[in-house]
C-alpha cells in the first residue's frame, strides 16, 4: 500500500488523495510534488490556529527564498525522532497535505508521524499538545569565570521526553552538550541551563527546547553577555568651587553591556550619603551623563565623592575625588611694626591659612603711596614662598623702611594682610661729632661695610652723598684719611647706567679730576662702581657694586641765595 498522510476530520468536508511515498531523513521529510516532470494538481497548505486559517510559507531549497507550495517541486518538513522510533514533524502547528484546492488541519489535535518504512499513522488521537516553553529573562550578563543560570519553564500535559538548549552566534547554531564541569541542567526535571566558568565563547543567543509525544516546542531567545561590572573613572582627584558657584565632577563609565544606573555618594567624617539629584541643586548622574554637577555650592557640599555605575554584572565604582568649597587665603602678620638696625637682618612674619594649595606668596612695600613689589633673591630678600611666607630682609638699609603687606594666592583668588611698618635705625657712625671738615665740605668715614647702593642710601639719610672728588687736593686729603683707617672705600661714581661713561651721583662727569690705578678701569665681571683700593696705594679702581666695603659720605655747603639789591 502506498504511504500517505492522514488527518482527523476537519471542520468541513475535505477531499484527500494519496500522495507519493515521502523520503525521510533524520532532519527532514521530503515530499515530491512533481509527477513525471509535471506539477500535480494545484495544492495549498494551510493551518488552523485559534480558529484562524493561515497560509503556510516555505523556503525553496535551492534559492532559500520564501514561496508558496504551488511553486515548489518538493515540500521539506523539519522532523525528529519520537520515543517510539517514528519520525515526527517538528512544527508548532501541525501540517496536513492534500492535492485538492484546500487542505485543512486542526493543529492543536493532530500529530502526523511517518515511519521509516513509509507507512503512516496518526498518533495523539486524545488531543495532547506540544510542551509550552518559556524563559524568565530576555538577557543575562555574567563575569568572565563566573556562573549563570538561564531559567527555562516547561509545562506539558504529557511526559517531557527531552530538553536541550541551542546557542546562536552570527547565525551559527550550536547544540549545548551538558557535562558536570561546563554546563549543567537541561533535563526534563531541571530544564534551566547553568553555564560555569563563563568565557567569551559563551556569549550569544540561547533557546530552550522541550519534547513530548506531541512534538517539540522552543522558547524565545535569551541573550547572554560575558562581561565585567562597569569601569568607572574620574578625571580629577580634587575640585575647588567658590561659595555659590557651580562645579562638574567628571565621571566616565564604560561597560560591555548596558549601564542600568548611575549614582554618586559623598563621604564626610566617615558618614556616607547618597546624592539625590534634583533640577536645582544637583544634575547629571545618569547612564547617558554620569558626571555630577553641583549648583549653588555651600559648605555642606564639601567632602569626598564617588561615582557608581551598575550593569547586569554588578556595580563598579570610581576612586574618590575631593570637593572643597573655597575662599581666598587668610593672611595675617604677627606684628604691626618692626625696627631693625642698619646693616642687620629682620624677618617680617606672615601666616597664611587656606583650605586649598597656596600657589604663590609675595610682598609689597609702600612709601608715600609709591608701591614696590619685592623681588626676592638670595642676597637681599628671602622667604616669601608658599612654604615660608614670611619675608626676611638682609643687610637692612634706609631704603628698606616703609609699610609692608603680605599676599597669598590660591585657586579662589588673592588674600592680603594688613600693613606692618618697618623702621631702620640710623647707620652706626653717622654721629654729629664724627664729621670732618675740609675746605667747607664735611666728610664721615663709615667702617660698617655695605654694598655701593646701600652705602649711597645710608648717606642720603643725612642729606649727604657718597663722596664726589672734584680737585687733586681733595683727593689727596681723602687718600690720607683712608690710609690712616685702612681698608677699601666706596666713592660716589658709577658707569652702571652707560658702560664707560662714569658719573658722580650728582650727575657730574669725572672730567675735573681722576686718580685711576694703572690699567683701570677695566670692567672685569661687570665692575661698575668706584672705590679707593688699599692694595693700589688708594688709587681708584672699578669694582663690582655688590661687594661690601667701607664708604665715605660727604655733605657739601648749601649755596647761599643772592640778596636782592636796592634800586
Amino acid at each position: 500500500m502506498e504511504d500517505h498522510y492522514e488527518t482527523l476530520p476537519a471542520t468541513r468536508e475535505t477531499h484527500y488523495e494519496t500522495l507519493p511515498v515521502p523520503r525521510v531523513t533524520d532532519d527532514h521529510i521530503y515530499l515530491d510534488l512533481m509527477n513525471n516532470g509535471k506539477p500535480k494538481r494545484p495544492i495549498s497548505l494551510k493551518s488552523i490556529e485559534n480558529t484562524a486559517v493561515k497560509d503556510i510559507q516555505y523556503k525553496d531549497k535551492k534559492t532559500q527564498s520564501s514561496v508558496t507550495t504551488q511553486a515548489l517541486e518538493t515540500v521539506i518538513l523539519p522532523s525528529s525522532k519520537a520515543s517510539n522510533g517514528k519520525t515526527k514533524i517538528n512544527k508548532r502547528v501541525l501540517i496536513g497535505i492534500c492535492v485538492v484546492v484546500v487542505c485543512l488541519v486542526v493543529g492543536t489535535t493532530v500529530g502526523i508521524f511517518v515511519s521509516s518504512s513509509g507507512s503512516s499513522q496518526t498518533d495523539d488521537q486524545e488531543g495532547n499538545n506540544v510542551p509550552a516553553v518559556t524563559i524568565s529573562k530576555s538577557a543575562y550578563t555574567v563575569k568572565p569565570g563566573g556562573s549563570v543560570t538561564l531559567n527555562c519553564i516547561v509545562s506539558s500535559t504529557t511526559n517531557i521526553e527531552n530538553v536541550y538548549w541551542q546557542r546562536t552566534v552570527n547565525n551559527d547554531v550550536t547544540v549545548i552538550q551538558t557535562n558536570k564541569f561546563k554546563y549543567s541542567g537541561s533535563t526534563p526535571s531541571i530544564p534551566s541551563l547553568t553555564i560555569n566558568n563563563a568565557g567569551l565563547r559563551d556569549a550569544g543567543k540561547y533557546q530552550c527546547f522541550a519534547e513530548n509525544e506531541a512534538g517539540t516546542e522552543q522558547s524565545g531567545f535569551t541573550i547572554v553577555t560575558v562581561g565585567n561590572v562597569p569601569a568607572v573613572t574620574i578625571s580629577k582627584s580634587a575640585y575647588t568651587v567658590k561659595p555659590g558657584g557651580s562645579v562638574t565632577l567628571n565621571c566616565i563609565a564604560s561597560s560591555s553591556s548596558n549601564i542600568e544606573k548611575v549614582y554618586w555618594k559623598r563621604t564626610v567624617n566617615n558618614e556616607v550619603s547618597v546624592i539625590q539629584t534634583n533640577a536645582v541643586k544637583y544634575s547629571g548622574r545618569t547612564p547617558s551623563f554620569p558626571s555630577l554637577t553641583i549648583n549653588n555650592a555651600g559648605l555642606r557640599d564639601a567632602g569626598q565623592y564617588q561615582c557608581f555605575a551598575e550593569n547586569a554584572a554588578g556595580t563598579g565604582q570610581s576612586a574618590f575625588t575631593i570637593v572643597t568649597i573655597d575662599s581666598v587665603p587668610t593672611v595675617t602678620v604677627l606684628k604691626s611694626d618692626y625696627t631693625v638696625k642698619a646693616a642687620s637682618s629682620v624677618t617680617l612674619n606672615c601666616i597664611v591659612s587656606s583650605s586649598t594649595n597656596i600657589s604663590n606668596v609675595f610682598w609689597k612695600r609702600t612709601i608715600d603711596n609709591d608701591v614696590t613689589l619685592i623681588q626676592t633673591n638670595k642676597f637681599k630678600y628671602s622667604g616669601s614662598t608658599p612654604s615660608f611666607p614670611s619675608l626676611t630682609i638682609n643687610n637692612a638699609g634706609l631704603r628698606d623702611a616703609g609699610q609692608y603687606q603680605c599676599f597669598a594666592e590660591n585657586e579662589a583668588g588673592t588674600g592680603q594682610s594688613v600693613f606692618t611698618t618697618l623702621t631702620v635705625d640710623k647707620p652706626c657712625g653717622l654721629l654729629k661729632d664724627g664729621w670732618k671738615n675740609f675746605h667747607g665740605h664735611y666728610y664721615i668715614f663709615i667702617t660698617t661695610v655695605k654694598t655701593w647702593k646701600d652705602a649711597e642710601e645710608d648717606c642720603r639719610y643725612f642729606s649727604a652723598r657718597l663722596t664726589e672728588v672734584q680737585t687733586r687736593d681733595e683727593g689727596q686729603w681723602l687718600k690720607n684719611q683712608a690710609r690712616q683707617k685702612g681698608g677699601d672705600w666706596w666713592l660716589g661714581a658709577s658707569d652702571e647706567a652707560t658702560e664707560g661713561q662714569w658719573r658722580w651721583t650728582s650727575g657730574n662727569t669725572l672730567e675735573q679730576h681722576t686718580n685711576w690705578a694703572p690699567k683701570k678701569p677695566d670692567n672685569n665681571y661687570g665692575q661698575d662702581c668706584l672705590q679707593m683700593l688699599a692694595s693700589a696705594n688708594y688709587l681708584w679702581n672699578d669694582q663690582t657694586c655688590t661687594n661690601k666695603i667701607n664708604y665715605i659720605c660727604e655733605k657739601r655747603p648749601m649755596k647761599k641765595e643772592a640778596k636782592p639789591t636796592d634800586k
